[in-house]
């Protein structure tokens, strides 16, 4: 990008090995867009510079780790409305290891359309295992949905339709009502150990109206996952915004695909992350795709919970 401003002095923060370049101008305006973008990374100054009037371009080289984990995925073939053949599924995980995923939470749904048979699933995720090899490693999760029905089923199994054999439970709500006991039932797996993870809540329509109930339900011990794709607008300006202020008010812990197929909704997380930088920074952006999805598939807590 190339903008303009007029200052008798101004100090940029850079990221480590971003290249930049600045050139003398005699006209322009304010550096106010700059200094947001710039003034928020948590790195100390490197440059000061003194004119009137200057023009700088700026190409930022983001660095993160090697690896992230995507503990939301619709990758099993033909059990839901993700993969829908053994060669989507495979091309799937080579989509993911191509852009940086090293592990996969399969992820298929559990609702009033789709049976979710875990002993069965399990045995397709074994089999996509043996077919991929060893590129990608693979886990069984769950498209929880928030019904009666799974509530009281989880209650009485709570690992049926958790994360691997950890207590992490992914919970998605329904786009047409989220009942007033929502926070009494979410607090009833938390009783029983478990540690729902709200799914998406930036793209839910009745949640896109109210984000503080994210917050509030947060504050009950639950966990919140955004899509990566919100964040560089594939579900609209609103979910955009929505998922923006989540991570502004730090109720987001890990950011995911939710990836169902090779040509739309794509198993890519790198994008979603680096668009997450922009707003809290590299350091928390890889934490949201790396060090918390890592503790969620091992089973720990998450490292710094109070910070995010």
């Amino acid at each position: 990008m190339a903008r303009q401003f007029s200052v008798p002095e101004a100090t940029f923060r850079c990221v480590a090995r971003a290249e930049f370049s600045v050139r003398g101008q005699r006209s322009g305006c304010g550096a106010g867009v700059l200094a947001r973008v710039l003034l928020q990374l948590p790195i100390p100054p490197i440059c000061f510079l003194r004119a009137t009037s200057f023009t700088i371009g700026l190409s930022f080289v983001f660095q993160f780790p090697d690896s992230m984990i995507d503990i939301h995925c619709h990758i099993l073939p033909d059990v839901d409305d993700g993969a829908r053949s053994w060669d989507i599924a495979i091309q799937m995980c080579a989509m993911a290891a191509d852009d940086g995923i090293e592990h996969i939470v399969a992820t298929p749904h559990a609702n009033s359309e789709y049976v979710y048979d875990r002993a069965y699933l399990q045995s397709v995720l074994d089999e996509l295992q043996r077919r991929i090899g060893t590129r990608v490693a693979l886990s069984l999760g769950c498209d929880f949905h928030f019904s009666y029905e799974n509530i009281q089923e989880a209650l009485r199994n709570p690992h049926r339709f958790t994360i691997a054999d950890t207590n992490y439970l992914l919970v998605e709500f329904s786009n047409f009502s989220i009942p007033p006991t929502t926070g009494e039932n979410l607090s009833a797996l938390v009783h029983e150990g478990l540690t729902p993870i709200l799914t998406h809540p930036e793209r839910n329509p009745l949640l896109q109206q109210t984000p503080q109930t994210v917050l509030d339900w947060v504050s009950l011990g639950c966990l919140a996952q955004v899509t990566g794709s919100a964040l560089t607008g594939r579900w609209g300006r609103r979910a955009r915004a929505v998922a923006e202020w989540l991570l502004e008010n730090n109720a987001v812990h890990v950011l995911a695909t939710d990836a169902h197929g090779t040509e739309d909704r794509t198993p890519v997380l790198s994008s979603g992350r680096d668009a997450a930088a922009e707003i809290v920074g590299v350091e928390k952006a890889a934490a949201l795709v790396d060090d918390n999805p890592r503790a969620i598939v091992g089973g720990l807590g998450l490292p710094g919970f109070s910070d995010f």
